[in-house]
């Protein structure tokens, strides 16, 4: 994360985040586990930084998430059970929390 704020501050485009977070995707998958947080953060930059949008909360970003035909997060992973979690939620409600 730092490393993306540092390359925004000095002129950074999409195209550059974009070639960070996959230089690195890996490893953070590897070690933590939470593709969908490093991806979520991503977009967070990408919005309120070089679009000048409000970025999109977590709960409606892995919501998307589950129902993307792209979802390919083994149904034990962290994302999926977050993804489960919020499933029920209908935005009144709280998340509960998956550990």
């Amino acid at each position: 994360m730092a490393t993306w704020m540092a390359a925004l501050q000095h002129g950074a485009t999409e195209a550059d985040i974009n070639t960070l977070f996959t230089a690195v995707a890996g490893i953070i998958t590897e070690l933590m586990g939470r593709d969908a947080l490093y991806e979520w953060t991503r977009l967070q930059l990408v919005q309120a930084c070089l679009r000048h949008q409000t970025p999109i909360d977590y709960t409606s970003f892995i919501r998307g998430v589950r129902r993307s035909p792209h979802d390919v997060s083994p149904p034990h992973s962290r994302t999926a059970l977050n993804a489960r979690a919020c499933v029920t939620c209908d935005g009144r409600a709280r998340v509960r929390s998956v550990s």
